[in-house]
């Protein structure tokens, strides 16, 4: 689809180069720029996800009673890693 002419002369192929790039720079500016607002709407769910994350971790480390968890964990550490 040619704008400004046949596309044999290499003014008119710029010139339809030029419409058709500044088009798409249009549409990705309106796709980025609805990015933007998502993610800005998006992102304190986000950002409370991993800090409760950040936190159970955390909690886990001094709630976690030795006796409850894996045995042998580093005995199977060393076992699966003694082939590399």
């Amino acid at each position: 689809m040619s704008i400004f002419g046949p596309l044999n002369n290499p003014t008119n192929a710029y010139n339809n180069y030029r419409v058709y790039g500044t088009i798409l720079c249009f549409l990705m500016f309106v796709c980025v720029f609805i990015g933007v607002k998502f993610v800005s709407k998006f992102s304190p769910v986000a950002l409370l996800c991993v800090i409760f994350s950040i936190a159970c971790v955390y909690i886990g480390i001094f709630v976690a009673n030795p006796d409850r968890g894996p045995k042998y964990v580093f005995d199977l550490f060393l076992l699966l890693t003694a082939g590399i």
